[in-house]
C-alpha cells in the first residue's frame, strides 16, 4: 500500500511538472488596440493585409492605411487627382505577383496600387460594350488573386474572374456572394446567401451546397 501511494505521489508530481513546463513554453502575446486617435483614418476596418515588405494595410470606410509598426499613412480620394483612390470605402486588399496591391472599393471599382510609387491605377475590367451592369461590379465585397494571377471579384450580385493576361471578364456565380476564398489546391470557395459553392479553377467545374439553419 505504501509503495502504491508513493507511486501515485510520483506520478502526480511529474504530471504537475509537465504542465508547468508546457505553460512556460507557451508564447505570450500582447494585444494593442489602434483607432483614429492613433492615426487610423476610420475605425471601421473591412480587411487587413501584410505586403511583401512587411507593411500592414488596413481597408477602412475612409480610405486605405499603411502601418509600419509605429505610424499610419492614409491614402484617400483626392478630387482632380487621377492617381488617388476613386472611392474611399475600401472593402478588400489582395496581393498581386508583381508586388502590386489589388484594392476593391464599394462604389469605386477595382484599383491597383503601386506601394513604392504610392499611386493608384484604375483597373479597366469592363469592355466598352458589355452586358454586365457597371454599378454592380463597382460595388465589391471581396477580392482575391489566384495562382495564375487572375483577380476574383465578389460583387453585390455576382462573382467574376478577371484574366489579367487577356483582359477578359467571366461571370461564375449569378447571385450575391458575401465572401470568397481559395483552398491550397486552387479551388475557389464562394459563400453566397444560403449557398456555398466550390469551383475548380482549372476545369471551371463547380459544386453547389445549400447552407441550412439549425433554427
Amino acid at each position: 500500500m505504501k509503495l502504491f501511494t508513493t507511486a501515485i505521489y510520483c506520478y502526480t508530481f511529474l504530471l504537475v511538472c509537465f504542465y508547468d513546463l508546457q505553460a512556460q513554453n507557451q508564447t505570450s502575446f500582447e494585444v494593442k488596440h489602434y483607432d483614429v486617435f492613433d492615426g487610423l483614418s476610420n475605425n471601421w476596418v473591412s480587411d487587413i493585409h501584410q505586403d511583401q515588405d512587411g507593411f500592414l494595410w488596413f481597408a477602412t470606410q475612409y480610405g486605405i492605411n499603411r502601418f509600419d509598426g509605429k505610424n499610419f499613412k492614409k491614402f484617400t480620394y483626392r478630387a482632380g487627382d487621377s492617381t488617388s483612390l476613386k472611392g474611399n470605402w475600401v472593402r478588400s486588399i489582395s496581393q498581386l505577383k508583381d508586388s502590386m496591391l489589388c484594392i476593391g472599393t464599394f462604389g469605386g471599382g477595382v484599383m491597383v496600387l503601386d506601394p513604392h510609387q504610392e499611386k493608384f491605377i484604375e483597373l479597366k475590367i469592363l469592355p466598352d460594350t458589355t452586358d454586365y451592369h457597371r454599378n454592380e461590379i463597382n460595388k465589391i465585397n471581396k477580392l482575391l488573386t489566384d495562382k495564375e494571377n487572375n483577380i476574383w471579384i465578389s460583387g453585390i450580385s455576382s462573382t467574376y474572374r478577371f484574366n489579367r493576361a487577356d483582359s477578359t471578364l467571366t461571370k461564375f456565380y449569378n447571385k450575391g456572394s458575401d465572401n470568397i476564398s481559395m483552398a491550397d489546391d486552387g479551388t475557389i470557395l464562394i459563400l453566397g446567401r444560403k449557398k456555398y459553392q466550390n469551383l475548380k479553377n482549372q476545369q471551371n467545374q463547380s459544386s453547389v451546397f445549400k447552407v441550412t439553419s439549425d433554427s
